[in-house]
């Protein structure tokens, strides 16, 4: 065939395919007519279910586009979640679970609770607290607020919600003990991470006395134990996925879907950990941070230093450790310190944020500000909580802010259904 003629072909496909798309466009307003005239000729109850029908369509669409833009809900951030949850966003306000150490009167203890905090100061309370009940784990879904409220004298946990006018108990009456028959008859023990509890989507996740990962939904109904087989130490919910760290110390991956698919990370070796993004960040054998990729291969260690504890937040990581600083004077040697550090995995950068008094802290991120307990300035015996700017700035002591809070409890009937 001639180049000649080939392209002379060549445009006569493309002239026809163009006049069918003409044809196309020209055609819709009599098609949409001819679609009006039909709908207008048919009988009403047909109208009826084609307007239902469309109805139905149409909010499926909207649900499949919120869900796909919104996707999983947390009611708070791992790395949070992973550091006792003691700071939550809640929109423009920070809501705390302050808790009260200080046995001594002085004009800035108040009781332990849960609190928000505006960007005003102005504070609201949620509920106060009698002795030796605290909260944990504070999460958000739509206007309730959730917690972990631990009662130490009894040794049990409430799961509760409240919007601060009213409260409902979901679970009641969790041990924080375990029987220890198996090593010694009639002794129990505390077991770790009994106040871990997270809310992802419509269900509140938490360890139950029996070491079992369990779950409840938002309402408190429909309680159910998620792997009877496994013993929990640990957990993590992210991206479809719960990581688990059992009581032998061993990593495992289960799909959130059906809880049967398990995946063993073998590698991962983790005193504490959190998944953030492509990666499993955790502090190992040694105290030191590491990292691997979500199946638990390719180790690399971030931090080669002893890490007590650390938050992940997008390309920082917050991180307690200690360092070797000046002795008193007219001591010999060198006496440790301890510092709330930020490491930026971009730039490669490490800063020191804060140093501390204690020589452990959980470490929450909200914004642009750290939270973290501290000894009470000029008392050794007794914590505080402390906020102080991501930069190192503006450190301040939170039970100034709460003494003038209202003192406000509860006395409401447990949710039956959730036992």
């Amino acid at each position: 065939m001639s180049e000649k003629k080939e392209n002379n072909e060549k445009k006569n496909v493309f002239k026809t395919a163009f006049g069918r798309v003409k044809e196309f466009f020209k055609n819709i307003p009599d098609n949409f007519t001819r679609f009006k005239e039909s709908i207008k000729n048919m009988e009403k109850k047909n109208k009826i279910i084609l307007g239902i029908v469309s109805a139905v369509i149409l909010i499926v669409l909207i649900v499949v586009i919120v869900i796909a833009i919104i996707g999983t809900r947390y009611g708070n951030t791992s790395g949070n979640t992973n550091n006792k949850g003691f700071a939550l966003k809640d929109g423009s306000k920070v809501v705390i679970s302050y808790i009260n150490n200080n046995e001594e009167e002085t004009e800035n203890n108040h009781r332990s609770g849960v609190y928000s905090i505006s960007s005003s100061g102005k504070v609201k309370t949620y509920e106060t607290f009698t002795d030796d009940i605290v909260a944990y784990s504070v999460n958000k879904s739509g206007n309730w607020i959730y917690y972990m409220k631990v009662d130490a004298q009894n040794g049990t946990r409430d799961i509760v919600k409240t919007n601060g006018n009213k409260r409902e108990v979901l679970v009641n009456d969790i041990s924080c003990y375990r029987n220890n028959a198996e090593y010694q008859e009639n002794t129990e023990h505390l077991f770790e991470n009994y106040e871990l509890m997270s809310v992802v989507d419509n269900y509140v996740y938490y360890i139950n006395d029996n070491l079992n990962l369990s779950r409840t939904k938002t309402n408190g109904k429909n309680t159910e134990i998620i792997r009877d087989d496994i013993e929990v130490s640990d957990f993590q919910i992210y991206e479809g996925y719960i990581y688990i760290k059992n009581t032998d110390d061993e990593m495992v991956k289960i799909d959130l879907k059906d809880f049967e698919n398990k995946q063993d990370l073998e590698n991962v070796n983790a005193n504490d950990f959190q998944v953030d993004k492509d990666y499993i960040y955790y502090i190992d054998k040694a105290d030191k941070l590491v990292r691997t990729n979500l199946s638990g291969e390719e180790e690399t260690v971030i931090v080669d230093k002893n890490v007590k504890t650390f938050n992940v937040v997008k390309n920082d990581i917050y991180y307690f450790s200690d360092y070797e600083g000046t002795s008193e004077e007219g001591e010999a040697g060198v006496a440790n310190k301890y510092a709330i550090y930020r490491l930026n995995t971009k730039k490669n950068e490490t800063n020191k944020i804060v140093e501390t008094e204690v020589a452990y802290s959980n470490i929450n991120v909200v914004g642009d500000y750290i939270y973290f307990e501290d000894r009470i300035q000029d008392n050794y015996y007794y914590n505080t909580l402390y906020r102080v700017k991501t930069d190192g700035t503006e450190k301040e002591d939170l039970s100034g802010k709460i003494s003038s809070a209202e003192v406000k409890e509860f006395d409401v009937e447990k949710n039956e259904e959730s036992k």
